[in-house]
């Protein structure tokens, strides 16, 4: 899993301090701790659902999110996909 995450980082940029922007190390813990409970069959779905995770929880404004799948094809190192998301894309229920 692979992400690109957009956020406004001018705060931390100008105070040096991890309370301005995104806390990469929370991120980390719960991602690991949401992929490690997923039971998705499709790579879609579980790109969309960390897509999800990164903009409702952690408030990114857009996510990219790039999961891969080793073994999935005998040739090949891995297949995967990259999806692109937007807050508007997980409304709130």
């Amino acid at each position: 899993i692979d992400l690109e995450i957009g956020t406004d980082a001018r705060v931390a940029a100008a105070s040096d301090a991890i309370a301005g922007t995104l806390n990469y190390e929370q991120l980390a813990k719960r991602l690991l701790e949401f992929v490690g409970e997923a039971q998705y069959q499709m790579v879609e779905a579980l790109a969309t659902a960390i897509g999800g995770i990164v903009i409702r929880e952690f408030g990114a404004s857009w996510v990219k999110v790039s999961v891969a799948k080793p073994g999935a094809i005998p040739a090949a190192r891995d297949v995967g996909i990259v999806i692109e998301r937007r807050r508007a894309d997980y409304p709130t229920p």
